[in-house]
């Protein structure tokens, strides 16, 4: 975006917030970068914090520990990724809800869409619950702050001639819905991604329990019900469990859910049982089970690690080649990014530019002996065969 001097979408359909940041950012070095991941995280457990007590949650502590360090936001949300931006000004959106802040609420949701533009989902339980508390006014106050603001924050996306078509690129990946055959392991990955096995196995305790001890009459000291929260939360996770289920491409999409069951979970278990389960989902960052094999393993936090030393090791390695003869390396779009955020005197050509998917090349050497590409089309391969160029699937 620097070089072009306009907004360029790094995939369609436009995360302009979170882009534009970037762009900020890229040339500060991946530790400003990680860094911002970092304090939107922080962000999103202060905003959390603000939405249980609003929400009249007592015991705050348990829940809180157990969204700042389970595996779901403490490990996966930190990198140079939008998830944990837009899970922060989403929660921010909400805690103003709570706290009839309707005209600020708009604003910070309308930034949620442009970190992520799934958010836009949840203007329908916001518009819920602003007619259950204020009724018409309410709506009024939420749509002065949202309508400005996402025209704002959008208006990049609307000139971009990357983000046309975007219905036909809705429709490729709606493609991959879930299925009847792929339905439960979606939701058994999605389960160990929000809260980890340990945690999953407390719940299925727990619950059973709990249910036990109401029907005897026995419920803990709680606030009392607030209906138009609990109908925001109950339509916001069905929206987003159902974009996920159209557009099943990484369970990160189901990060709004997990405040949303910390909140019930923190109202309907028993005080210890909140605990346990806060405890297991630490847990599985540092600690997991093999059920298949019978054995522990490392937790996410290890096993992220390594995967991220590993791509590291990958593209020092497609850096320092030196083929014999000129070479094309197809290394995906991840590849090409990681290249050009490590550097190493690489020329950027027309591919590395555009969105994803580019076919052709997207980095080169100043010697001209090595080329580096997302992909290429049967067409464009052919062609460089026949100019002399090897192709291979990776560098060595």
């Amino acid at each position: 975006m620097r070089a072009a001097g306009r907004y360029i979408p790094s995939r369609p359909p436009g995360f302009p917030v979170f882009e534009g940041l970037m762009a900020l950012l890229v040339p500060c070095g991946w530790i400003a970068t990680n860094l911002a991941a970092v304090i939107a995280e922080l962000g999103a457990i202060a905003a959390f914090a603000m939405v249980l007590a609003r929400r009249g949650v007592r015991e705050r502590l348990w829940p809180l520990i157990a969204f700042a360090f389970g595996a779901a936001l403490w490990v996966h949300a930190t990198q140079t990724m939008d998830y944990a931006f837009g899970l922060a000004f989403f929660l921010a959106a909400y805690a103003a809800l709570l706290s009839r802040q309707f005209t600020w609420a708009g604003v910070m949701l309308a930034l949620a869409v442009g970190c992520r533009p799934s958010y836009g989902l949840l203007l329908v339980p916001a518009a819920t619950f602003l007619w259950m508390r204020g009724r018409l006014a309410a709506v009024v106050s939420f749509a002065v702050g949202f309508a400005p603001a996402v025209l704002v924050v959008e208006a990049p996306v609307l000139f971009a001639p990357e983000t046309r078509d975007l219905a036909g690129h809705l429709a490729r990946h709606a493609a991959h819905h879930a299925t009847g055959s792929t339905l439960i392991p979606l939701l058994r990955g999605s389960v160990v991604f929000l809260i980890g096995k340990w945690a999953a196995a407390a719940f299925a305790i727990a619950v059973p329990l709990a249910a036990a001890r109401r029907m005897r009459g026995s419920r803990p000291a709680e606030a009392p019900p607030d209906r138009a929260a609990f109908a925001f939360e109950v339509l916001a996770a069905v929206a987003v469990a159902g974009f996920f289920l159209v557009i099943p491409y990484e369970p990160a999409y189901l990060l709004p859910v997990l405040p949303l069951i910390l909140i019930t979970a923190a109202r309907a278990l028993p005080r210890p049982w909140t605990a346990v389960v806060a405890i297991a989902m630490a847990l599985q960052s540092l600690l997991s089970f093999e059920f298949a094999d019978r054995r522990l393993a490392p937790g996410d936090l290890f096993v992220e690690l390594a995967e991220r030393h590993a791509l590291l090791d990958r593209s020092n390695s497609q850096l320092a080649a030196r083929p014999t003869a000129p070479t094309a390396y197809t290394i995906g779009r991840f590849g090409i990014h990681r290249l050009i955020a490590l550097g190493g005197g690489l020329e950027v050509g027309a591919a590395g530019w555009s969105s994803f998917s580019a076919s052709g090349v997207a980095l080169q050497s100043s010697d001209g002996r090595r080329i580096y590409a997302e992909r290429f089309t049967a067409a464009g391969a052919e062609s460089l065969r026949n100019s002399g160029w090897r192709i291979r699937g990776e560098a060595p």
